[in-house]
């Protein structure tokens, strides 16, 4: 997921959207969970990280930005859906949403990232 420029100072959230998807050749019920950040280890707020500076931000299950997308604890809710394959097999892709918390007014200039583990279960 990319979240494009970020203005520290501005008072607006930066927003971002992904998509996650399996592909299945049978039938089956599939819960997607995400684990917690590595650059904060948990899921309320996650942090993208560049050396020693971090942006919170956080992943969402609704374009609302509201319900945070972890593995059902703590607030969090997962992923699931049914996935029903065709001769060819089917997929099954969920939207996530991302989103930058406004005003971080400590953050500098610099690429951050993060690396978050997708668990797919069936």
């Amino acid at each position: 997921m990319a979240f494009g420029n970020y203005n520290p100072l501005a008072n607006a959230n930066a927003d971002g959207t992904g998509s996650v998807s399996v592909t299945c050749t049978g039938s089956a019920t599939v819960t997607y969970t995400i684990g917690a950040s590595t650059g904060s280890g948990a899921y309320l707020a996650r942090k993208l990280v560049s050396g020693g500076q971090t942006l919170n931000y956080n992943v969402y299950v609704d374009n609302t930005r509201t319900t945070i997308w972890g593995d059902g604890s703590s607030g969090t809710r997962l992923i699931s859906g049914n996935v029903v394959a065709t001769s060819g097999g089917a997929t099954q892709a969920s939207t996530v949403y991302g989103r930058i918390s406004s005003a971080q007014a400590t953050a500098s200039v610099g690429s951050y990232s993060d690396t978050l583990t997708v668990t797919v279960t069936y």
